[in-house]
């Protein structure tokens, strides 16, 4: 099996999700049915056909494909709409509650940052709440709802101080994508950070790579990086937090990556490293007994240290 096999995309027009092993179709579109036209890959609206071949009326505008709206035309071609406008006199926006628009006080704003549609399921609008899918950078979703989560904490009150950050493998890529970010906005850093054999490094030029001692191989590695990355190998440097900046971040503690350890101390931060001598990548997570027992105790005492050591710097 190569590569891509195992990140097939579903078999409908435009969708990018992969599929689970075996399927055509993704979790989202695995109750749709494909229209009956012969290599049509459109999803069916009406009598087993998609709009494009008869399940919905064509627009009567000469070469126009798109659906009737309300009518014979389109709603380019004067069909009419059936969504409700907000009442509010001029506005041509969408009513939603009390017939107004969000602006007007129909509803909420979407929570995301920079959006203002209207805020439906966990005060997020429907794009922003659509978490089924992998995402690439240019999809606002993973690294952004991850950033979100850190500055809604600090928006309760919680001081940064009192925060300490964990992740494992890509987890570790966005924390420190985050504190990174957060530098660069002069926005609160937490205590410390816990890295947990992160994936920092995308280029895969390191010879670490191609040594037969972990569980994963370079060819799957490779893999998830085109999927996270919609194959959009100019982001490959935007994506390697390792490779950016490393001044300024707050005390890390740093397992599995001895050459991401060397560049943090020559950036003078404040870095414990914790390395097990044979075991592989993430084998904290995994029931090993004393290993993971032991690294779980390094990590608990480090978090104690730092916030300690914090408390006792601003008091």
């Amino acid at each position: 099996m190569q590569p891509t096999d195992l990140f097939a995309s579903c078999v409908f027009n435009d969708c990018l999700r992969v599929v689970p092993p075996g399927a055509t179709k993704c979790d989202f579109h695995k109750d749709k049915k494909q229209c009956v036209v012969s290599e049509c890959f459109n999803q069916v609206v009406a009598r087993g056909r998609c709009s494009k071949h008869g399940g919905r009326p064509r627009c009567a505008h000469d070469t126009c494909m798109l659906p009737a709206k309300g009518g014979e035309f389109c709603l380019r071609h004067g069909g009419v709409s059936s969504r409700q406008l907000c009442r509010m006199a001029g506005c041509s926006k969408q009513a939603h509650a009390k017939q107004l628009c969000v602006k007007h006080g129909g509803g909420s704003k979407c929570f995301f940052p920079g959006c203002s549609r209207h805020s439906r399921k966990a005060g997020l609008c429907h794009r922003h709440r659509r978490l089924d899918t992998f995402c690439g950078l240019d999809d606002d979703h993973i690294q952004m709802h991850f950033d979100m989560a850190y500055m809604w904490l600090l928006g309760q009150g919680v001081p940064s101080s009192n925060v300490v950050l964990c992740g494992d493998s890509a987890g570790g890529n966005a924390v420190l994508t985050l504190m990174q970010r957060g530098r660069r906005e002069n926005a609160p850093l937490p205590a410390c950070a816990i890295l947990v054999s992160p994936w920092l490094d995308l280029t895969m030029t390191s010879p670490f790579y191609d040594v037969k001692t972990d569980i994963f191989t370079k060819r799957t590695i490779v893999a998830w990086r085109d999927v996270y990355l919609n194959n959009d190998v100019t982001k490959i440097h935007e994506a390697s937090p390792g490779l950016q900046s490393l001044d300024g971040l707050p005390p890390l503690m740093v397992g599995d990556i001895a050459t991401f350890v060397a560049k943090a101390k020559r950036c003078h931060v404040d870095v414990t490293e914790y390395l097990h001598p044979y075991l592989y990548h993430d084998f904290i997570i995994f029931p090993l007994g004393k290993p993971s027992r032991d690294a779980i105790h390094a990590l608990a005492q480090f978090v104690v240290l730092k916030l300690d050591n914090h408390s006792n710097n601003t008091n």
